[in-house]
């Protein structure tokens, strides 16, 4: 009898790139588990603001301990990370290795001025350090785009509405998994 292994796609990208909402919205497509890394957070250690940017070594830490969590269930599993979750200096290589050997890793691709505008109209009115500055969401945005597309099984363009952008990401993971 042959195993078979529980697949994971792990959807990433900069903040405002749509990662959560694509991620459930591709996991109830496939029928698949669903974790938001940085929702998971909040509930287990309170707003990540709280940590960011002083106590960034913890935060990311704790962070990668949830990450892990989730790539090691025997479940299939769509994974929405953070942003710096796989391309961050502390664990983010590590991650993105964990990652690879494990999943499938999905990058949500979006432009600054999308992305900015999406956390402009965010309900919640998230935060984040990074966007009460743009000139150093900016910079923070161009830092990883590179890093983005290294980690990348898969790049989605994400300037689109999240319905759009979840049947591209569920149409390329079928793919991929059985190419």
């Amino acid at each position: 009898m042959e195993l078979v292994k529980p697949r994971k796609g792990i959807i990433t990208g900069f903040m405002g790139a749509g990662k959560s909402e694509a991620g459930l919205a591709v996991a109830n497509r496939l029928g698949f588990q669903h974790a938001d890394t940085d929702r998971v957070f909040e509930e287990r250690h309170g707003p990540i603001e709280n940590y960011l940017p002083e106590r960034d070594k913890l935060f990311r830490t704790l962070e990668r301990e949830i990450f892990r969590e989730f790539l090691g269930s025997k479940e299939d599993f769509i994974i929405s990370t953070g942003g710096g979750t796989l391309v961050n200096d502390f664990t983010g290589i590590a991650n993105c290795d964990d990652a690879w050997d494990t999943g499938t890793v999905v990058v949500l691709k979006v432009s600054f001025e999308v992305a900015a505008q999406r956390k402009r109209d965010d309900p919640k009115k998230t935060k984040r350090p990074f966007f009460n500055d743009e000139n150093k969401a900016r910079a923070l945005f161009e830092s990883r785009q590179s890093l983005y597309e290294k980690a990348a099984h898969i790049t989605i363009d994400a300037n689109r509405p999240v319905e759009d952008v979840a049947a591209e990401v569920v149409e390329a993971l079928e793919a991929y998994w059985n190419s």
